[in-house]
């Protein structure tokens, strides 16, 4: 009788002790995150905006001056990243290898995870693949137990990048992680999934590239509160559009193309590039169709887009343009204009500084050696068609079928049979190969889909029975949980301006009585932001206009900021961001971040006196938060704000307490 009281007790006990943890992990997550220290925030911005000056040095040095233990391995990580920083790779790396053998529980994720970064970007190419795979892996492993870190786009980027180096293994570690990672974002999916595509492509497994392309295409036009949802459309549709490319379904390939671009843009850059990218693969279609009016069509678009390109892009693209319209002439008989728009190519290759498209002049090479084949100048044909074929091979582009038709029929016109006849060969291999890899991934592919759902058949009457025995749990924690999950949501509904997304005033209020011990004595930095001429903007629009440019400009001021700033809707137009304790002028970086990512946007704006395009003016202002009126610093701002307006708008200006000078420390928009 005791021992059997005891269990209830002990039971019950158990019972309770889950729902308490259950109340503080739903009602106070926030109260439960660890915080980042402040070095690591500074070491984590600089890493990922590539930032390398003699102040980031300074406050590291300073830094590991202070610590008394010159062993542990947050101070080893530093002196390595300091290594890094100086160029000096080989003890860089030396620093993290070390790091690496002894890292412990204790150690941070930010430690965990960038240590094999950074080893991955010191390792050199020509190091075995596996390595570059395991170094992967483990950031993925770390980032899979963090929840601060599992969704972060940095650091997917920079494993994608890697992995591509063995797009076989690469493939199964990002399957692995997309089905076996808890508290995923619906856009973390959409990124891993292209991601996972692109690696399947690589390999020519194509079914299941389109699995993943289709998946991730299906999240993005499903939900709403995924952002740049245009930028992943365009994206996905495009590849998906590719795979139909590669194996000869231009017409496939140009209906997806199409949906692509007639997707309207929302004036953002990377829309924009990709959209480029889009027609170029259009156009290329089409030659291969011979469609050559179409082609004309397509390129009137990539005009209307070139010109909001950045310079970086624009270059890029314009070799492209220029390789489409020698293909384009040449397929017309042409041939001088042809050689005109391949020499442009070439000097807009010869004066680029940044690829945005790696190897483009391999596709420049190869319309040369069609160009010389065109004319019968048949040996310099043979000599940029074997260049092509040599690179081709290095670099994984697939112009190996097309090498060996075209140096074929360069044989056969010259009666060489025996040339012909091997060239010829080589062409049907390729053809047979590319046949029975997508043949036999085809019908891999089903069987694996046949087996999930078989075994998800089985596995029913096993999984009803638990379902039934849980049903009853469940549905008390349900009960529980509910009251706690619906007081949270009608909490950050309160607390939510429904347009924008953003805090709203009595966020701000609720925020700075429950933190007010945290904040207290800390350095607040508060930016004032305000659309020049958004009257103007909105009697010449409309209202619904106007509600669009109010959200994308929330959307860059959210971009822009900090992820521990409170960015507040402050009213109409007007949007407050207030940052405590930041580093040594980084509201002056966050400000002119916002006015020029709002400027390059290319919003139009014909009624502003100021500029042809959206702008943005900001007010400025720092003290110590001593728990005094919040409005009567952000009304500093103001004035600062209403200072920049009146200097000519499309900037931003400092409220310094001391009034005896103004200082301007601004920077215009059209210097």
């Amino acid at each position: 009788m005791k021992s059997k009281n005891q269990k209830r007790v002990i039971t019950a006990v158990a019972v309770l002790s889950f729902f308490i943890t259950a109340i503080l992990i739903v009602g106070c997550d926030p109260l439960l995150r660890r915080e980042k220290s402040r070095i690591q925030q500074t070491m984590e911005t600089a890493i990922q905006n590539e930032s390398n000056t003699e102040e980031l040095r300074n406050i590291l040095e300073e830094y590991l001056e202070s610590k008394e233990d010159k062993t542990t391995n947050e101070v080893c990580f530093i002196k390595g990243y300091l290594y890094f920083l100086n160029s000096d790779y080989e003890k860089a790396k030396q620093q993290f290898t070390q790091v690496k053998n002894k890292l412990q529980n204790s150690d941070s994720s930010f430690i965990k995870i960038y240590t094999y970064i950074f080893l991955n970007m010191l390792t050199n190419e020509n190091s075995p693949k596996e390595e570059f795979v395991q170094n992967c892996k483990n950031i993925l492993s770390y980032m899979k137990k963090d929840k601060e870190y599992k969704n972060d786009g940095f650091l997917q980027w920079q494993v994608a990048y890697y992995l591509i180096n063995d797009a076989t293994q690469g493939a199964d570690v990002l399957v692995d992680y997309l089905n076996n990672t808890k508290g995923l974002t619906d856009e973390t999916k959409v990124k891993i999934s292209g991601n996972i595509g692109q690696m399947f492509s690589l390999n020519k497994q194509y079914s299941e590239a389109l699995f993943y392309y289709f998946g991730a295409l299906y999240l993005v036009e499903g939900l709403q509160d995924i952002s740049s949802r245009e930028y992943y459309k365009i994206k996905l549709l495009t590849c998906i559009g590719d795979i139909n490319f590669s194996i000869d379904e231009y017409e496939n390939a140009i209906d997806f193309y199409k949906r692509a671009i007639d997707i309207p843009l929302l004036g953002k850059e990377e829309e924009e590039i990709n959209k480029s990218m889009t027609i170029i693969n259009a156009c290329h279609a089409y030659l291969e169709l011979q469609k050559y009016d179409e082609v004309d069509g397509l390129l009137e678009k990539l005009d209307e887009l070139l010109s909001n390109l950045p310079e970086n892009a624009r270059d890029d693209v314009e070799v492209l343009k220029n390789n489409v319209l020698a293909e384009k002439y040449m397929g017309e008989n042409e041939l001088e204009k042809a050689e005109n728009h391949l020499v442009k190519a070439m000097e807009l290759i010869q004066n680029d500084t940044y690829e945005l498209v790696w190897n483009k002049d391999i596709y420049v090479d190869f319309s040369y050696a069609k160009l010389y084949k065109k004319r019968m100048q048949y040996d310099e044909a043979i000599l940029c068609f074997k260049k092509v074929l040599k690179k081709s091979n290095e670099t994984g582009f697939g112009l190996e079928k097309s090498c060996y038709e075209e140096i074929g029929e360069i044989y056969k016109e010259q009666g060489d049979l025996e040339l012909y006849s091997h060239y010829q060969q080589l062409y049907n291999t390729e053809i047979i190969e590319i046949n029975k890899i997508f043949t036999g991934n085809y019908v891999s592919f089903i069987k694996n889909l046949y087996q999930y759902y078989r075994l998800e058949n089985v596995q029913e009457t096993y999984q009803i029975m638990l379902i039934l025995g849980a049903s009853v749990i469940v549905l008390l924690v349900v009960l529980s949980l509910f009251f706690v999950w619906t007081i949270r949501k009608w909490r950050k509904m309160s607390f939510t301006d429904h347009m924008t997304g953003l805090n709203n005033r009595k966020y701000l209020n609720y925020y700075l009585n429950a933190k007010y011990k945290k904040i207290e004595g800390k350095v607040v930095s508060i930016l004032l932001i305000d659309i020049d001429y958004f009257k103007k903007y909105n009697d010449f629009y409309g209202h619904i206009k106007g509600d669009m440019v109010i959200r994308e400009v929330a959307d860059i001021v959210r971009e822009c900021s900090k992820s521990s700033s409170i960015v507040v809707r402050y009213g109409g137009e007007e949007i407050v961001v207030l940052t405590f304790d930041t580093l040594p002028d980084e509201e002056l970086r966050m400000a002119k971040e916002i006015r020029e990512t709002v400027e390059h946007r290319a919003i139009k704006h014909e009624c502003s006196d100021v500029s042809s395009n959206l702008t943005v003016s900001i007010g400025v202002y720092c003290a110590e938060y001593t728990r005094q009126d919040i409005y009567t610093l952000i009304d500093k701002a103001d004035i600062a704000l209403y200072r920049a307006k009146n200097h000519g708008r499309n900037r931003y200006e400092v409220y310094e307490d001391s009034e005896s000078t103004e200082k301007n420390l601004i920077e215009k928009a059209h210097f």
